[in-house]
């Protein structure tokens, strides 16, 4: 009889592990501040990264919001 691996734990469960027991989890396979969870766009934010980089050119398509005129900041969105 040939051993049998243990099964594999999910990228999903593997989340849920960390969250059950008080870890923050932001998802690394996004690139916006708004869809990966760890920060939220506020006008704020956004008005201190038009100030710092007036062009543009430092991490281009970053925030949502910076490319997005109509960006809803009260939709409770990240």
């Amino acid at each position: 009889m040939s051993p049998r691996s243990p099964p594999r734990a999910t990228g999903i469960e593997i989340v849920a592990i960390h969250e059950d027991n008080g870890c923050l989890v932001f998802n690394p396979h996004r690139y916006t501040l708004e869809e990966g969870g760890m920060k939220r766009t506020d006008r704020a934010r956004l008005a201190f990264k038009r100030e710092a980089d007036p062009s543009g050119i430092l991490n281009p398509g970053k925030m949502v919001a910076g490319e997005n005129p109509d960006f809803d900041f009260d939709s409770g969105r990240a």
